[in-house]
């Protein structure tokens, strides 16, 4: 995962996580944690994807990063700007 995501990209992926969870065992990110499998999770219900669909699409894939680059970028102004 260090390939693909710096540890300032995990953590908010990890914040990212909590909040797209819901509440039942049928919405939460079965992945373990920091794989690539749980931040592929993480990202597309970041852009509307659902756990009980079949499994996301490249465009939900896409429109997730790109969203948590925006929402990345807002987590670096709030946590390293003095």
């Amino acid at each position: 995962m260090q390939q693909t995501f710096s540890e300032q990209e995990l953590a908010c992926l990890r914040a990212c996580n909590v909040k797209y969870e819901g509440k039942t065992p049928k919405q939460k990110n079965p992945y373990p944690p920091n794989s690539l499998q749980w931040a592929y999770w993480v990202l597309a219900r970041m852009r509307g994807w659902k756990p009980h669909e079949k499994q996301a699409g490249v465009i939900s894939l896409f429109r997730g990063l790109l969203y948590f680059k925006q929402v990345f970028e807002g987590w670096q102004l709030a946590h390293f700007v003095s």
